[in-house]
């Protein structure tokens, strides 16, 4: 379910093509540098689209009972009441998000302060399991997606991304990374188009371990991330909790 592919996203940003600049066909080029026209734009996008999918699901080998055994953190935070029990993830490389078991839109769930600096599909699409993701890419600009979810055995499976927005936090710190968060938004979203993505969740404590495949049981190695937790907490603001320090990944 809920990984999508923005946890690997947000990694790929370091790993993707640097040379796919913000720079469009036409404008002036650095001094001594020839300016791209747009045939060779297009061709270093495609390349850079092709690098990230090829970082985010590169398949490993495939898993004999990839999808038994698992546990269903869904049904868990359903329990205890959908609206007032989100899932946080922490303890990863790429920082923490937050996910919504809801059939409100994206826009619905976002502070009204935020900037929408992009946007990809339409959030009137009706599905029948959706959540919504919120996840911190820089201290300014956080990746937010729905989608839907669905349960495969033991596992949980989460289709293409239905909409997503990039937005920008007003008053948030600025780095380095920013001025290339509109471009790597695109790349993202073209790099994750029509890819289905499978989540087995291995309770650790109170918190929960994950593992990504396939829908045909192959391992995704790129999406696995050993020190990242899944845990069940109370809803809180969605700033506090893309700001919050990851626990230790111990059992508690």
């Amino acid at each position: 379910m809920k990984r999508l592919f923005l946890a690997a996203a947000a990694l790929s940003m370091f790993t993707a093509p640097a040379p796919v600049s913000a720079q469009k066909p036409g404008a002036d080029a650095p001094a001594g540098e020839e300016a791209p026209d747009g045939e060779a734009m297009l061709q270093a996008l495609r390349g850079a689209v092709a690098e990230m999918r090829r970082s985010m699901f590169g398949p490993g080998p495939a898993v004999q009972g990839w999808n038994a055994g698992g546990a269903d953190p869904d049904a868990e935070a359903r329990a205890a009441g959908a609206e007032t029990h989100w899932l946080h993830l922490t303890g990863g490389d790429d920082g923490p998000s937050v996910v919504m078991l809801t059939r409100r839109g994206i826009a619905d769930l976002a502070p009204g302060e935020w900037r929408i600096a992009d946007s990809y599909g339409t959030g009137a699409a009706a599905l029948d399991n959706p959540f919504v993701q919120f996840g911190r890419l820089t201290p300014r600009y956080v990746f937010a997606a729905r989608a839907n979810s669905r349960r495969v055995g033991a596992a949980d499976c989460t289709d293409p991304i239905s909409h997503a927005i990039l937005y920008e936090v007003p008053g948030a710190p600025e780095s380095p990374e920013d001025a290339d968060m509109l471009l790597f938004f695109r790349i993202a979203i073209l790099a994750g188009e029509d890819q289905v993505v499978c989540t087995r969740y291995d309770r650790d404590g109170a918190t929960y371990r994950m593992r990504a495949f396939l829908p045909d049981g192959r391992s995704l190695p790129q999406l696995d991330d050993e020190g990242e937790r899944l845990r069940i907490v109370p809803a809180a603001p969605i700033e506090t909790l893309l700001r919050a320090e990851p626990r230790p990944a111990t059992s508690d």
